[in-house]
């Protein structure tokens, strides 16, 4: 892994870790960011399902489909972007792994992801999009992304997602449901 993720190093690097289906968008991801990507952006897709051997066909050299791995969490040390096309989810652990690394959020407008970018007032974390703003809003991103903001992100995460907030969550949740029955 250490050869795979040291080349990206100069470049941005946008990282998806996830189900490759339909209902992810990944082929429609990469085709998207094909289309609108700069010399140096690259992506990096990890994760497997019913369109991963599509997906490794719309590979080239800055699109890597590289399936399952153990290691995402160094891909996600090595990334500057988390960027999902998801189609529906409820919370993602995939994007609160992302914040707990510092990267900035590039995601489809779904509810789910819009909640989190409500959430924060005080840290740009990055941008959401649609198919028919992909390219004004990737050029957002790249001009707001500071290597600062790292710093904030990972702290945004531990206030806002730590694993103990989000068992309050649950535990509170579920006493709304005892008290409804």
């Amino acid at each position: 892994i250490e050869q795979n993720t040291k080349q990206y190093a100069r470049k941005t690097v946008y990282v998806y870790s996830g189900g490759v289906n339909e209902k992810k968008g990944v082929l429609e991801l990469i085709k998207l960011f094909k289309l609108y990507r700069t010399k140096e952006e690259e992506l990096i897709i990890l994760g497997t399902g019913r369109s991963l051997e599509e997906c490794k066909k719309q590979a080239d050299n800055r699109v890597k489909v590289l399936g399952f791995t153990e290691n995402v969490q160094e891909y996600l040390e090595k990334a500057d972007v988390y960027i999902s096309n998801s189609k529906s989810e409820g919370m993602s652990i995939a994007i609160i792994e992302a914040l707990e690394n510092g990267l900035h959020l590039f995601l489809s407008k779904i509810p789910s992801h819009l909640e989190i970018f409500k959430i924060s007032e005080e840290c740009y974390l990055g941008e959401y999009f649609e198919k028919s703003n992909f390219e004004k809003k990737i050029r957002i991103l790249r001009k707001k992304i500071k290597e600062e903001n790292r710093e904030n992100i990972k702290k945004f995460q531990k206030e806002n997602f730590n694993s103990d907030l989000l068992e309050e969550d649950r535990i509170k949740g579920m006493e709304l449901l005892e008290i409804q029955r």
